[in-house]
């Protein structure tokens, strides 16, 4: 992804940010870098969520769910994404689900 980052102690600019999941670690990692920095690859993964089973990612075009998106084929952001993940913590699971909207419905 690509985005803005500004406020008060965080530095204005546009930053490109990549996710993965590591699912034999269960964990879910992230990396960013400014939009001008050449060598994304080089930079580390940082753990932002552990203890994880599985993740699921689901995509709202204003009409269905569906469980992939390529937004240069759909020509536009998804008008929300579901982020279902379970979480294995003492030897019991959680499930947690939230639903971010990447743009403004028309």
């Amino acid at each position: 992804t690509t985005g803005a980052i500004t406020g008060p102690r965080k530095p204005a600019g546009f930053y490109r940010v990549f996710y993965r999941f590591d699912g034999r670690n269960g964990a879910l990692e992230r990396r960013q870098a400014h939009i001008a920095q050449i060598d994304i690859e080089e930079l580390p993964w940082r753990v932002i969520a552990d203890d994880l089973e599985s993740i699921t990612l689901s995509f709202f075009d204003g009409e269905e769910w569906k469980s992939d998106w390529d937004s240069d084929e759909e020509g536009d952001l998804p008008l929300a994404i579901k982020v279902t993940f379970a979480r294995l913590r003492n030897a019991t699971e959680s499930r947690y689900e939230f639903i971010v909207s990447p743009r403004i419905r028309d």
